[in-house]
């Protein structure tokens, strides 16, 4: 069973980018507070204001991203269960032969290289769904891949869904 964070909005992605952004940032300051002695006071004195804005920055912006992505999702071989944090079913959802599935193409861990980072940073991030489209209403659901754990758990669900002859159409 795959479980990761639910992504209701679309927020989240420029989030993401923001925060490693953010993180990044800082190394320019230690940088300059590790040379300190060789360095005038004010430049010290500025690295350090600049190391303490983006603390908060990034403090800021991760509590912004834990309300976008705030509930769990739980992917079964035969269910979808839509979670609050705190562990309170809001909403099952039955996969049967009738459903049609759309899975991506190739999941993987977002931010795994450098170039992953690259493109992080220019806004092209890596999105993980699943769309679900039962009677003719599709449903996607959005998610953060947490582990490799939790990878090779929504591989193997995906697996289990083609042995049982499930309807699955592959997306890039």
């Amino acid at each position: 069973m795959f479980k990761g964070n639910l992504i209701e909005d679309k927020k989240y992605y420029s989030l993401r980018s923001k925060q490693l952004l953010y993180i990044m940032l800082p190394s320019i300051a230690i940088g300059l507070l590790v040379n300190f002695y060789q360095m005038p006071i004010w430049v010290t004195i500025g690295a350090i204001i600049f190391y303490v804005g983006v603390m908060f920055l990034t403090s800021r912006n991760q509590k912004e991203i834990l309300n976008v992505a705030n509930k769990r999702i739980e992917i079964a071989q035969n269910s979808i269960e839509l979670k609050e944090a705190n562990g309170k079913v809001i909403e099952t959802i039955k996969i049967d032969k009738d459903a049609k599935l759309i899975v991506k193409n190739g999941y993987k861990m977002a931010q795994e290289t450098i170039e992953d980072l690259k493109e992080e940073i220019k806004g092209n991030t890596e999105k993980h769904f699943l769309i679900v489209e039962i009677n003719n209403i599709q449903r996607r659901f959005d998610f953060v891949i947490e582990s490799y754990y939790m990878l090779n758990q929504l591989k193997k669900t995906v697996q289990i869904w083609q042995k049982e002859n499930f309807s699955i159409e592959y997306v890039e």
